[in-house]
């Protein structure tokens, strides 16, 4: 059986208390959570739905994205809440997909993200399995217009306080994907892709799976 995206939901505001809600019908959600002319941390992520556990991140340039999982999360209306270190622009996907088995920890350092200023983004992710879906996400704090790549089905493209943008994409195919976004003019972003999985990866155990809640 292979990956396949399901559907987005979407709030935002101007505190320090990034939050969405979401009907959950799948078996594996994504969930983003953006902030622009930001430079803190996050702090407290829960999930009604579940246990949460990051995949990835870009933390370092002018603004902020983290990506966090929830695998087998509990059906009907499922709330996501966060703590910044300071009151921020932000905006939270939860995306959810159907089919997933596995994706990696953002410890193991298998996604990639890349933070810069400039009219295009591209980041590489390698060596994905059969029946895969390499899921990205960007945002920056520009008023300018993102496009996807050629070969990405777009699934977030939204554009608040004027200067927000945050984007979403996915691609499905085994090997490598460059996934990329072209902009108008020039901004600050930030760029993270991850690769959610049709199978197990070989020679990982039982108990380093329960360790994340997969089995």
């Amino acid at each position: 059986m292979a990956v396949a995206y399901v559907s987005a939901n979407r709030d935002y505001g101007i505190t320090n208390s990034p939050s969405a809600t979401a009907t959950i019908t799948e078996t594996f959600c994504l969930i983003k959570v953006a902030a622009v002319n930001f430079t803190g941390t996050i702090s407290s992520p829960s999930f009604t739905g579940g246990s949460l556990f990051l995949v990835g991140k870009e933390d370092t340039g002018s603004d902020r994205i983290w990506v966090y999982a929830c695998y087998n999360p509990v059906a009907g209306s499922k709330s996501f809440s966060a703590t910044l270190s300071g009151s921020a622009c932000w905006e939270v996907y939860i995306v959810q997909f159907s089919g997933v088995v596995w994706v990696e920890p953002e410890t193991s350092g298998m996604y990639s993200h890349s933070t810069g200023s400039g009219s295009s983004v591209s980041d590489v992710l390698t060596g994905c399995r059969s029946g895969c879906l390499v899921c990205d996400f960007g945002a920056g704090h520009t008023d300018v217009t993102w496009t996807a790549g050629a070969d990405q089905s777009q699934i977030i493209n939204t554009r608040t306080f004027t200067t927000m943008h945050n984007v979403g994409s996915y691609e499905t195919g085994i090997g490598n994907h460059t996934m990329s976004w072209s902009m108008s003019g020039a901004t600050n972003y930030e760029h993270v892709v991850v690769s959610l999985e049709a199978s197990k990866p070989g020679g990982v155990t039982a108990v380093y799976l329960s360790d994340y809640g997969v089995m």
